[in-house]
């Protein structure tokens, strides 16, 4: 990444076009880089005369999400700017308004890290492993565990339980819609209640709830 003031001085870097994203305008002082020609993704140090710069190299488009993803940590984006940031880095999910960071039980710097690898890989995963698995929440559980991540729907209990159930069910826009997926940080806390893909917002999923722990 470079500042968006910074010119690379010294150096012909013919087959790369700098470019600011999104659409053509600078996020935060900062661009990815767009290649010209065929080349892998990911983060290179440059060195100019009198430092060095780190570069994001993008080869799609399509690999822009992860390049957003890395600034959330990188740059440590403020609690406050986490969701202008989304809709780039989070393309397939929808955020509810309720959304608060105070609501979890771990300090912002330390759920962070966890939080955009657990939306990542919902955004990129969830619904197609859904499809593959048939429905299977077992191996749908499964494939999100080889990611690291520690997922599932609520058990036959929670389902039962009247209030439970309507903490799990969200406002989005003019319709509700049951969080009954979470991802957990720690076993005993901080949870990101999600739902199932939505069929009017074009498969997309709705990120409902950031909590310690709702009642089961």
């Amino acid at each position: 990444m470079i500042n968006a003031r910074t010119l690379v001085i010294g150096f012909d870097l013919p087959s790369f076009a700098r470019a600011c994203m999104p659409h053509g305008t600078c996020y935060a002082d900062r661009l990815g880089v767009l290649p010209v020609t065929p080349g892998p993704s990911g983060w290179i140090t440059v060195e100019r005369q009198t430092d060095q710069i780190r570069l994001h190299l993008l080869r799609h488009p399509t690999d822009a999400p992860v390049f957003w993803r890395e600034v959330y940590v990188r740059d440590h984006i403020m609690e406050e700017r986490f969701f202008t940031l989304a809709e780039l880095a989070f393309s397939r999910l929808l955020v509810a308004s309720s959304l608060s960071f105070r609501r979890f039980r771990g300090a912002y710097a330390e759920v962070l890290p966890w939080l955009v690898r657990l939306l990542g890989a919902v955004n990129d995963h969830f619904a197609q492993e859904l499809a593959q698995r048939g429905g299977d929440q077992n191996q749908v559980m499964a494939r999100f565990s080889v990611l690291g991540l520690d997922i599932s729907p609520e058990s036959p209990q929670t389902k039962k339980n009247a209030k439970a159930r309507a903490e799990r069910l969200v406002p989005y826009e003019d319709a509700q819609y049951r969080c009954e997926w979470h991802g957990k940080r720690v076993w005993d806390r901080d949870r990101v209640h999600f739902s199932l893909p939505i069929a009017e917002h074009d498969g997309r999923i709705l990120i409902g709830a950031f909590v310690g722990h709702l009642s089961t």
